[in-house]
């Protein structure tokens, strides 16, 4: 019934995050908990803003580095109007290549994976068709920051 159905995309923005360095919560045998303070950053693309400090990307990094993401944080886009963020990923790889990222290395985005889903909230009518789709993200990290280039799912 669905077998000629495809997944397409179409680019939304790009999204460069400003994080603190992690607070280690807790470590579960060889699972340890994290948070990562998102302090700042922009939006360019089909949207245009800042992110505003307060977000965090709470994190289970397993003994290899494999690590499950669950970021919330806040948009303010061009009009002042405010769009709620929360998306839920993975980043995986060769645990040598993982050990680099984690150490704040500039790794090439495509040595390792780390993707995420996406949801969109806000009440604000102008934006409101940001929350009829689900998006996904391409991402990489840097020392101090997040570089995700984001698709909404058409």
């Amino acid at each position: 019934m669905l077998e000629h159905m495809t997944v397409t995309t179409r680019y939304l923005c790009t999204i460069e995050a400003e994080v603190a360095p992690p607070l280690q919560i807790a470590q579960h045998g060889k699972l340890a908990r994290r948070m990562v303070p998102i302090v700042g950053g922009k939006v360019s693309g089909r949207i245009n803003g800042v992110i505003l400090p307060g977000g965090a990307d709470w994190q289970y990094v397993h003994e290899d580095g494999a690590t499950d993401v669950e970021a919330h944080y806040c948009l303010e886009l061009e009009g002042g109007d405010v769009v709620e963020v929360q998306s839920s990923g993975v980043r995986s790889g060769d645990p040598a290549v993982l050990a680099r990222v984690f150490a704040g290395e500039a790794v090439p985005p495509d040595a390792y994976y780390f993707r995420t889903g996406i949801k969109l909230r806000t009440s604000s009518p102008r934006y409101a068709w940001l929350t009829r789709f689900l998006a996904i993200g391409i991402a990489a990290r840097s020392r101090d920051g997040v570089l995700i280039r984001v698709f909404e799912v058409e």
